[in-house]
């Protein structure tokens, strides 16, 4: 088992090594990105806000963030091409940041979403709680007690994950974004 163990943590190590990270000299990470064919780069469905980027190039550049050391200093994203002419650069600059525009807002309405319905979730399971409470009292039998108590406990434990647990993990994807978005972008 110990053997497994170490095996694990010595790829791990080897895994984290091989992530060549670069920073330019104000501290700032720069994601390397080269596009050998822009045809693909931007979504063929456009918003209100305009045009985006395809997924794929949003998945690249989402797997390319390293938090928190980006955050605390911001990123660069340098964009080497021969096939992007002037134009195309101020459009796909825009498109990056009508993306992760919109992923803020996407992110900032889940996490409104979660603070309600989790404040509704423990509103309701401390009812649910203080009517077991109260009907212990009155003796309406175990079995009634102990669903009582069980649907209690669900509601609180939900409202625990959706304040607690999910918003975490919210809070993450909107630094993520929210980095991506002030990101300075460089095309050569």
């Amino acid at each position: 088992m110990f053997e497994n163990v170490r095996k694990l943590s010595t790829i791990r190590k080897q895994a984290l090594k091989s992530l060549l990270r670069k920073f330019d000299e104000s501290g700032r990470e720069i994601i390397e990105m080269h596009v050998l064919d822009d045809s693909g780069f931007l979504s063929p469905y456009a918003g209100a806000n305009g045009k985006v980027i395809s997924s794929e190039a949003t998945s690249f550049l989402d797997n390319s963030v390293v938090l928190p050391v980006t955050f605390k200093h911001g990123i660069i994203i340098h964009i080497t091409s021969a096939c992007i002419d002037e134009q195309e650069r101020t459009e796909y600059e825009t498109a990056i940041r009508n993306r992760y525009r919109s992923r803020l807002t996407e992110l900032s309405q889940s996490m409104l979403r979660n603070t309600i319905f989790g404040i509704g979730m423990s509103i309701v399971g401390v009812f649910i709680l203080t009517f077991a409470i109260l009907m212990k009292y009155h003796n309406p039998g175990s079995i009634v007690l102990e669903v009582t108590y069980i649907a209690a406990w669900v509601f609180l434990w939900e409202a625990v994950d959706l304040l607690f647990l999910e918003r975490s993990n919210l809070r993450y994807e909107q630094t993520k974004a929210l980095t991506l978005y002030e990101a300075k972008i460089v095309f050569t």
